[in-house]
């Protein structure tokens, strides 16, 4: 066996940090036409993030329409397509964080809503690779001083999953606090999206549009 001595091993930060392996984004073109979408300010946007259980049925959907300010939370066992669909009626983009791979897939496996083809999914975990921020979003969060009230600052989809549980075992403040986390999720989707397009902005030199004010209550 041949031992390694520390003075043997020294690599550089920068050959360190290219050896990780990161995880596979979209396509050049893919990005190009997600950008395109994250520019353009005059499509109607929906937030949408979900809560599940612990065998991965969804108990909590929230939708926020930044077009008229308005937030939905649907709650297990009132999660259908049709109620879905009907306070998406008006959106043109859903905005979601691993959407495509968590969010929507759960959506369409377990009680069968498929995104409308003339609604387009941005997920922005996507455009965040391509800013080298990497995580969950509450960790994207963070990195960009995006608030969240003390309360449900620190918990994540596991202790969303908990509080499910204790939901069910009769704690009524646990889906008090398992809202107010829902909604949180959805509000800072639409401050994400805000922070990302400028970080794209200032990296691509576009031109800058004009910037929608928040229309939450936050």
């Amino acid at each position: 066996m041949v031992m390694l001595e520390d003075k043997d091993i020294n690599f550089s930060k920068a050959q360190v940090k290219s050896a990780r392996k990161k995880p596979k984004g979209k396509s050049p073109q893919q990005i190009k036409e997600l950008l395109s979408v994250l520019l353009n300010l005059s499509l109607k946007r929906s937030y949408l993030d979900i809560e599940t259980d612990f065998n991965g049925e969804p108990t909590l959907v929230g939708i926020y329409n930044f077009f008229d300010g308005s937030i939905y939370q649907i709650q297990k066992p009132y999660i259908k397509a049709d109620k879905i669909h009907s306070i998406l009626e008006d959106t043109e983009v859903v905005v979601t964080y691993n959407g495509e791979n968590f969010d929507l897939d759960v959506l369409k496996k377990k009680v069968g809503f498929v995104l409308p083809k003339n609604i387009i999914s941005l997920d922005l975990m996507f455009l965040c690779w391509e800013l080298d921020l990497y995580g969950g979003l509450k960790k994207v969060e963070k990195k960009l001083n995006i608030y969240r009230d003390p309360e449900v600052e620190d918990f994540n989809g596991s202790d969303a999953i908990e509080l499910w549980r204790r939901y069910e075992m009769g704690d009524k403040f646990s889906l008090k606090l398992l809202k107010l986390y829902n909604r949180y999720d959805v509000v800072n989707l639409a401050k994400l999206e805000s922070k990302l397009r400028k970080m794209f902005i200032e990296r691509e030199n576009f031109s800058h549009p004009k910037l929608p004010s928040d229309n939450s209550n936050f």
